[in-house]
């Protein structure tokens, strides 16, 4: 057998600790890149392999930041309020009548021209109460009389339900329409003046307050659920008013509603 020499030994030996050392040198190299570094090449290697998969319709769809522009319609927040009206319990009249629930004709898209509760969008920062507060009194006018003096009494735990408003875009044009909605839950409670006590035949303490519509609101009325029932049978409401009305009363009813009366009296 031949036996290298001691000089090819050390040659071979000299070899192997390079490789060795140039093999852990590029090891150290890309552990110290910086993340920017990283992040690039590794965005140019994702950047080929997607258009190599998009290509060869390996990926029909993959979320990026590229894929969506300011435009695209997303589910946004919203809040509306089923405000009620009942004549008190503790009134001497013997006069019966159903509750009554506040609707707005809508003015502006969307749903332009159909009834509905009072609300609106969420603005950044509100609580659900504070956006269901301020929407109805930029919406509706409550009339205060000397006969008649409102306050609006509100179930302070927020929305008691939710629904969706979803309306597809018809063109691009015209965009569609998405709002999840808190459904929040007030009452409006009337005190009467002494005034009207003597006439028992003076209709003008009873009943809800006059409204009026504001804002986006084209028009603004009180409404029994029997009247919204057969609005909504017609599409002259939006879809599922009934349900939404049919709960909070059903809550209500039932003492899951109690509400008060904010510093502001509600207005």
């Amino acid at each position: 057998m031949v036996v290298p020499s001691i000089a090819v030994r050390r040659l071979l030996s000299v070899l192997f600790v390079s490789i060795t050392f140039l093999s852990m040198s590029h090891h150290l190299v890309v552990a110290f890149q910086s993340p920017a570094t990283l992040l690039r090449r590794t965005s140019t290697f994702s950047g080929s392999f997607l258009r190599h998969c998009r290509a060869r319709r390996l990926v029909p769809f993959m979320a990026s930041s590229s894929s969506f522009s300011s435009k695209t319609p997303v589910p946004r927040a919203a809040v509306s309020t089923v405000v009620r009206y009942h004549e008190s319990s503790s009134s001497t009249t013997t006069r019966s009548s159903p509750p009554k629930y506040l609707l707005i004709e809508r003015g502006n898209p969307p749903n332009k021209g159909v009834w509905c509760v009072p609300g609106g969008k969420i603005d950044l920062g509100e609580t659900t109460l504070e956006a269901a507060q301020r929407e109805l009194r930029e919406e509706v006018i409550f009339t205060i009389t000397s006969s008649k003096v409102p306050t609006i009494a509100w179930y302070a735990g927020g929305p008691f339900c939710t629904s969706d408003s979803i309306l597809p875009g018809i063109s691009d044009d015209v965009k569609g329409f998405h709002y999840v909605i808190g459904q929040c839950f007030a009452e409006i409670i009337v005190s009467t003046t002494d005034d009207d006590d003597d006439d028992d035949d003076d209709d003008s303490s009873f009943g809800p307050p006059l409204v009026e519509p504001a804002d986006d609101a084209a028009a603004a009325a009180w409404w029994t659920l029997d009247e919204i029932r057969t609005a909504e049978a017609k599409k002259e409401t939006v879809p599922n008013l009934v349900i939404v009305i049919e709960r909070a009363e059903a809550l209500y009813q039932c003492g899951m509603l109690p509400t008060t009366i904010p510093p502001n009296k509600g207005l």
